[in-house]
Formats: structure tokens, sequence, C-alpha cells
């Protein structure tokens, strides 16, 4: 049985994937996954496929038009329509009855809810950790200017979010990774890379920390 899986972090993703039960199930030939970029069907020139909400507002949506370029290219490869699984809060539980109208084997359900059931399971936390500061815990031990090493947890278009070990991470902006002229952070950097990074700014309040990875060796 073939599975694709659209996302923005096929890395991530084939790492989770590639462990456990589902690993073993590809090393048997059971199933086979293929991840497929997202970013690759984006049609602007930074390979961008979020925006901001319509009508304004916090935080960013996706654009429907790459992902259902990188559906369309699913299809055009097995050679037929493709059963579409959409995840969404606003979808159907997933329990025993949708399982038997998809057509899942309670064999092969009952081992995805074991997998589900592990609480706040991340793959990235399998991911090798940089040694932080003993003096830096928390947001209010941040001051502009200091120095620390941090890992890349997530990757955004407009740059990417680092743990450098204060229960928040901070965010690289895409201007402040390198001096060199990059369209997308995936350039320079990958989920889990260890990198040094400068503090510029605290906001306690907002929670927010601003970071830079111009930093002077």
């Amino acid at each position: 049985m073939n599975y694709y899986v659209l996302t923005l972090f096929p890395e991530m993703i084939e790492q989770g994937l590639g462990t456990s039960i589902l690993g073993r199930a590809q090393k048997r030939g059971a199933i086979r996954l293929k991840t497929v970029n997202i970013r690759d069907y984006a049609q602007n020139k930074h390979g961008h496929v979020d925006d901001y909400p319509y009508g304004g507002g916090a935080g960013m949506v996706m654009q429907p038009g790459p992902v259902y370029r990188a559906c369309e290219a699913v299809e055009a490869e097995i050679g037929h329509p493709a059963r579409v699984l959409y995840m969404t809060p606003q979808g159907r539980v997933f329990d025993q009855k949708l399982a038997k109208e998809l057509g899942i084997g309670e064999i092969t359900l009952t081992d995805i809810l074991k997998e589900l059931e592990k609480p706040a399971r991340d793959p990235r936390d399998d991911m090798p950790k940089p040694i932080l500061r003993s003096d830096v815990l928390e947001m209010k031990d941040l001051v502009p200017g200091m120095i620390l090493k941090g890992t890349i947890r997530n990757i955004i278009d407009f740059g990417a979010f680092v743990d450098i070990g204060v229960h928040q991470d901070g965010l690289v902006h895409i201007s402040e990774m390198t001096d060199r002229f990059i369209k997308h952070p995936l350039e320079v950097v990958k989920i889990g890379d260890i990198v040094d990074v400068e503090v510029l700014g605290v906001d306690i309040g907002k929670k927010r920390i601003s970071l830079t990875m111009k930093v002077k060796k």
C-alpha cells in the first residue's frame, strides 16, 4: 500500500515515520511512504506557500494553490485519483468507525492509535541537543548581545525558530541568517541543526526573542 504525505517539512516527517511500527512496516515492504514537499509547487520566485489571513489578524494560513498542485502531481504519478485525507481541527475524529469507512484494518488502526497515545511525542526531540549555558534558563536571563548555541526547531518562509533553552524559541529572521541573499531559510539551515546565535532583543511581555545568526567569530 502506498502513502504520500504532503508537508512543508519532509525531513522531519521522514525521520518520524522511519521509526517504530511504521519503520518496520516499510522495511518489510508492507507499506510505502513518500513525502511530497508542498514548496515545490509554489508559483512565486521565493517559494512562499503561506499568506496572511483574509481580513487581517494574527497568524498565517496556507495558500490552496500549492496544496492542490501537489495533489495533482501525486495523482499523475500513480495514474489514478487518490484518496485524500486532509488533517484539520474541523475534521472528524479518527476512530474505529472512520477506519472501517476508509478500509483500514483493525490491526493497522490499533498500531496507529498506540503511536498517537504516546504523550507529546515529537521526532525533533530525538535530534542532537546543543550545549546550553547553565546561567541562561529563562527569558529574563537573556541580554542583547549574548552569544548562545541553539537548535533549529521550526522553519518558516521568513525565518527559523531556534531553541536556546529558555522554554521559548527565538526567531531568526531570514535577513539575519547570512550576509548573502537567500530566497528561503532552507538554503542555509534545516531542522535539527545546531547554530550559534546572538540575542538582538527580548520582549518578555509578548514572549518574543529576536536572534541573529550573523555572529562575529
